[in-house]
């Protein structure tokens, strides 16, 4: 016979598959059996989250202040009810509940970020600035808080706190996002040098994070409508688009400083190092298309084939590719996962488990 922890358990499945009213029902089946009051909180805020997400707000509403009458103390019914009441477009009520949850717990971070986006959206920069200030004072080393005070200080225009703010959260964590925000400051105030320096320092965190790709382009374009011609800002842009992995870019920045001085210092040294970079990107890609061909080439005529095999089909047929025989079978099993193809590996074959010659663009086994 299913007890109320295992009435909760199944309102939980229903509640993750979008079965909302299976879900309340689930609960209310928990809350007949008597539980303790710690899980009847639990679940009268589950059966408010699930009317919630059906767009029942007063009766969210209605379900998170029992758990008020059981502990008003409780700062996620106090934030839930303010979420609730952001929903219903009824801010001032929606912020009154946030401070609620703040007053019991000012490090609570849901009612936190909930009290700053109403700050935000309404421009109320002093009482966002003062919400964050409180909240460190409470949590001094928490860097997300110290972003964005950052933020804070960015929109009131005062760049040197917000400098200050975005160097502090450095200190305990040094993330992509700091250093994005750090460089989108200092373009800001036409400071094109540092921009570039913390771009480049947000993409070697992450290459792949577009806010600095994105804020190194507006510095890009800008150069250009302006006719840039500081040789020093050219090489440090090619340096950070050569961080992103952008080699096009890249060399771009690197021919503009050469124009501007062919003898400029260091600049061949690094054009050399983007080339190399952006023939090596280019040799990945032929190895990777001869991996796939020798792939759709076995899957004709057998269900497996040796490891030695395909890597002698792609030396014989790319021989200019200077790889060797391990990079050749770690590349296979990259390629292999990356289109998700259903093969099996051992120490010596590949099983091709379902064959699917469809081989438009891209192979399927």
């Amino acid at each position: 016979m299913a007890n109320d922890k295992d009435w909760v358990k199944r309102g939980k499945l229903f509640h993750q598959r979008g079965e909302y009213d299976q879900a309340i029902d689930s609960f209310k089946r928990a809350l007949n059996l008597n539980p303790e009051q710690d899980i009847k909180k639990d679940i009268y805020i589950r059966i408010g989250l699930s009317y919630r997400y059906k767009k029942e707000y007063d009766t969210a509403i209605d379900w998170y202040e029992k758990v008020l009458e059981i502990d008003d103390q409780d700062p996620l019914a106090w934030n839930n009810i303010g979420y609730a009441y952001e929903c219903k477009n009824q801010r001032e009520k929606a912020k009154e509940m946030y401070k609620k949850s703040l007053e019991l717990d000012p490090t609570y971070e849901l009612a936190l970020v909930n009290l700053l986006k109403l700050y935000k959206e309404n421009e109320e920069f002093e009482n966002a600035k003062k919400l964050l200030k409180d909240a460190l004072e409470e949590d001094p080393v928490n860097a997300d808080n110290w972003v964005d005070l950052g933020l804070v200080y960015n929109e009131m225009g005062e760049y040197e706190k917000s400098i200050a703010a975005y160097e502090k959260a450095l200190l305990y964590e040094p993330s992509r996002v700091a250093f994005n925000n750090i460089g989108w400051t200092y373009y800001n105030q036409e400071d094109f040098k540092n921009a570039i320096y913390a771009f480049k320092e947000s993409l070697k965190r992450d290459w792949r994070y577009d806010l600095p790709y994105s804020n190194l382009h507006k510095i890009y374009n800008y150069f250009l409508d302006n006719n840039v011609e500081d040789c020093e800002l050219w090489k440090d842009l090619a340096d950070a688009y050569f961080v992103a992995r952008d080699y096009k870019y890249a060399l771009t920045a690197c021919n503009r400083c050469l124009y501007i001085n062919p003898d400029y210092g260091g600049m061949e040294g690094l054009k050399d190092e983007i080339l190399q970079a952006k023939e090596k990107v280019e040799m990945k890609s032929k190895l990777e298309s001869t991996i796939e061909s020798a792939f759709f080439t076995y899957s004709k005529i057998a269900s497996s084939v040796l490891w030695n095999d395909v890597i002698g089909y792609v030396k014989y047929k790319a021989p200019e590719l200077e790889y060797t025989n391990s990079e050749i079978k770690y590349t296979i099993i990259e390629f292999i996962n990356k289109n998700g193809l259903n093969i099996q590996l051992n120490d010596k074959r590949l099983i091709m488990l379902k064959e699917d010659l469809a081989h438009d663009q891209k192979l399927i086994i």
